[in-house]
C-alpha cells in the first residue's frame, strides 16, 4: 500500500525540522568555541571572538615578581635564591592542586578514554621528581664553574625551569580544562602570598657555602 500525499508530506517536514535544529547545534558550539572569556590586567573576564591569527589564554600571566635587578653580584644571587623558592612554592602549589582535581572542576567525560585517577598519578609523579631533575640539569651546566657566582647562575637556571612548568600548568588549568574542556575550574588555583610563605618555609632552597666565611648549612 502506498504511502498518501499528506503522510509523504509530514515525512518531509520532520526530516527538514530536524536538518534545522541540527544546524542550530552546530552553529551554536562554533559560536561557543570561537569565543573566549579572558582576564585583563585588572582580573576583569571579558569575552573576544578568537582569531585565527591569535592565540588566546584564559590566564594572563606575570612573571615580574620573579625578576632580580641588581648590578652587584651578592644582591642579585640572594634574590634569584629568593626568587627560586617563591616560583617554586607556585608551581608545587598548582601541582598539588592538579592532583586532586574532581568534577565539575574538570569535566572528566571530555577526557574519556582516560580515568581521571590516571591523570593524578601523571601530574603526582611530575610534582615529586621535578626537583630531582631541575637540580640535576642546572648543575650539570655549571659544573665546572667555580666562584660565588655559581650559585646565582645555577639558581637562575632552575627557576627558567619553575617559570616554564608554571605556564604548563597554567595552560592546563586555563586552557585545557576550563575551555576545552569546560569544566568549572579550580577556585584556589592561584596560591595567596600566605600559601606561598607557608611553602617556602618548608622548602627553602638547599645553598649551601654561597659566600665566603659563611657557615655551609
Amino acid at each position: 500500500m502506498k504511502p498518501t500525499t499528506s503522510k509523504l508530506g509530514s515525512k518531509v517536514i520532520i526530516i527538514l525540522l530536524a536538518v534545522l535544529l541540527l544546524m542550530s547545534v552546530l552553529i551554536f558550539l562554533q559560536n561557543h568555541s570561537n569565543k573566549k572569556p579572558i582576564l585583563d590586567d585588572a582580573g576583569i573576564t571579558t569575552t573576544v571572538t578568537k582569531d585565527t591569527e591569535t592565540e588566546y589564554t584564559l590566564h594572563s600571566e606575570n612573571f615580574e615578581k620573579y625578576f632580580c635587578d641588581f648590578e652587584n653580584n651578592v644582591g642579585w644571587t640572594e634574590c634569584m635564591i629568593e626568587a627560586l623558592d617563591r616560583a617554586s612554592a607556585e608551581r608545587e602549589w598548582k601541582q598539588r592542586k592538579l592532583e586532586v582535581i574532581k568534577s565539575p572542576q574538570v569535566n572528566q567525560y571530555n577526557i574519556l578514554p582516560f580515568e581521571l585517577v590516571d591523570e593524578h598519578k601523571k601530574i603526582r609523579t611530575w610534582r615529586e621528581n621535578f626537583e630531582t631533575g631541575r637540580d640535576s640539569w642546572c648543575e650539570a651546566k655549571f659544573v665546572f664553574q667555580g666562584g660565588s657566582g655559581s650559585a646565582g647562575s645555577i639558581a637562575s637556571c632552575e627557576l627558567e625551569l619553575e617559570l616554564q612548568a608554571i605556564k604548563d600548568l597554567n595552560y592546563l588549568h586555563y586552557d585545557v580544562i576550563m575551555q576545552f574542556n569546560f569544566g568549572s575550574g579550580i577556585s584556589d588555583f592561584e596560591p595567596t602570598d600566605a600559601d606561598i610563605q607557608s611553602l617556602v618555609k618548608s622548602n627553602k632552597t638547599k645553598r649551601g657555602c654561597v659566600w665566603a666565611g659563611e657557615a655551609c648549612e
